[in-house]
């Protein structure tokens, strides 16, 4: 059968959707005993961005922050990230399931999938294309800074493709500056009402043992001269337009997806579908999973010391139709509240902020 031709538009951004420690002293204490959700132990009601001002400032409540909408005291909330950067390195559509018996398809066959965007054998970290979603725009749309085809006419057989799926790296890069309306402790224990990202990387389990080899991470959770978020005051920081010299981006690597990272062994992803669902009921238009992958970008992940890819694939719930009449495609992310700033106390009731960590984005494949 003939391939049609039609464009790829490349990458739109679905912004403001939001996504989906301590010390023995009274703000932790606080923390521990903060009934929220339906369960009382940080359950899905506990989910969303930080409470806010008027003047866009993270306010706090008994040196406490709380949930937006709620009273409910929190260890961490989220934002949107000024800058998200994720590395790509192989995204398709397939007509067939690109998982099988709970195994990735090495092969990802062109007889199945059309893959639109290959660079699987590029086998290092700075392999792939990376794009960067950024969201201090005046107009406040969130851009990418490049598209993952440069030629934007792309062929393929016409077919119905009930799956998609993207390789990319499990090392997912923040850049972000926070304002709040009281001082908060960073890095090094300077204090005040704006904090941020520093050029440092960390673990999702915090491990900091042989991670990927040759990537220098560290543990933060004890030792404020190694959390990856600074704070000062305007006279270090005067506003968004004028960053701070350290501003850079902080590295978080996803390196373990079990439940229980201190008492469970490593679990490389679940391969079954699921429903993805967040406080404003995102519709991705599918089931999604996940599952960590060695840096060859064909087998999966058996340790934390090995896990350098994320595949990512979608169950379609309308499979998409490329025929004749197909004019155009496109990937949307939804990277909205996905900075997840991570707070501890310094043991005198001060809140004190460790690291922003990288909540997981999503992906929604479209065709017209």
């Amino acid at each position: 059968m003939k391939n049609h031709k039609f464009i790829y538009l490349g990458i739109l951004v679905l912004g403001l959707l939001s996504p989906t420690i301590g010390f023995t002293d009274t703000l932790s204490d606080s923390w521990a005993s903060a009934e929220c959700g339906d369960d009382g132990n940080g359950g899905s009601g506990c989910a969303g961005p930080c409470t806010k001002n008027s003047d866009a400032e993270i306010t706090q409540t008994n040196n406490s922050a709380t949930y937006a909408g709620s009273s409910f005291i929190t260890d961490s909330c989220n934002e949107t990230p000024d800058s998200y950067r994720i590395r790509f390195y192989k995204v398709g559509l397939c007509k067939t399931d690109p998982l099988l018996n709970g195994e990735i398809d090495e092969t990802i066959p062109t007889t199945s999938c059309f893959n639109f965007f290959d660079k699987s054998t590029d086998t290092t970290d700075a392999g792939g294309t990376a794009i960067t979603l950024n969201s201090l725009n005046a107009n406040g749309t969130v851009t990418a800074d490049t598209a993952l085809v440069t030629n934007s006419e792309v062929s393929t057989e016409p077919a119905s493709y009930a799956y998609a799926y993207a390789i990319l790296s499990n090392m997912l890069e923040i850049k972000h500056t926070e304002f709040f309306a009281s001082n908060v402790v960073g890095e090094g224990s300077l204090n005040g009402g704006i904090c941020w990202t520093l050029a440092k990387a960390t673990t999702l389990t915090n491990e900091t043992t042989g991670i990927r080899g040759n990537t220098a991470v560290i543990n933060p959770s004890s030792d404020s001269a190694l959390y990856t978020v600074k704070c000062g005051g305007t006279d270090l920081y005067p506003n968004r337009a004028n960053p701070h010299s350290t501003y850079d981006y902080t590295k978080f690597i996803i390196d373990d997806l079990s439940g229980d990272h201190e008492n469970e062994d490593f679990f490389e992803g679940e391969p079954e579908y699921r429903i993805f669902t967040d406080n404003n009921g995102t519709d991705l238009g599918g089931k999604w999973t996940a599952l960590l992958m060695q840096p060859d970008n064909l087998t999966l992940a058996t340790s934390a010391n090995n896990a350098f890819r994320i595949f990512y694939a979608i169950e379609l719930e309308n499979p998409i139709v490329i025929d004749e009449t197909t004019t155009q495609f496109e990937m949307s992310f939804i990277v909205s509240n996905a900075a997840n700033i991570e707070f501890v106390s310094n043991g005198s009731n001060n809140l004190s902020i460790k690291r922003l960590s990288a909540d997981p984005f999503q992906i929604k494949f479209t065709v017209q």
